[in-house]
Parts: C-alpha cells; structure tokens; sequence
C-alpha cells in the first residue's frame, strides 16, 4: 500500500513538471506567432519589439526576428 501512494506522489510531481516546462516552451512560440498573426493581417506595428528574455533555443525565433 505504501508503494502505491509514493509512487502516485511521483506521478503527480512528474506531471506538474511537465506541466510548468511545457508552459515556459510554448510561451514564447504563442507570443511569436500572434505577433506574426498581426502582421500578417495587415494590423501589426512592425515597429513594435518583441522581448527576449533568455538565451536558450526557445527565445532564439523572437531574437532572429527583431532587429538589432
């Protein structure tokens, strides 16, 4: 029985572990993609910058699209 409740423990910590980096992945690629969305549209200010807050994989497509 104890084994049954530790290792459901570990299941639901594993699983907001994924939750919580899944979010922080797809945060920036949904910010990106409105952004990409408003200009395309023809509404978009395309002097507006988009914020780049780390230096990992996910922030490099809104780093190539702003120029410096």
């Amino acid at each position: 029985m104890f084994e049954i409740i530790v290792g459901s423990g570990f299941v639901v910590v594993g699983l907001i572990i994924i939750s919580v980096m899944s979010s922080r992945l797809v945060k920036p690629i949904r910010e990106v993609v409105t952004r990409l969305e408003d200009i395309a549209s023809g509404e978009g200010d395309l002097t507006q910058r988009l914020d780049v807050k780390s230096k990992d994989e996910s922030d490099s497509l809104p780093s190539s699209l702003t120029p410096s």
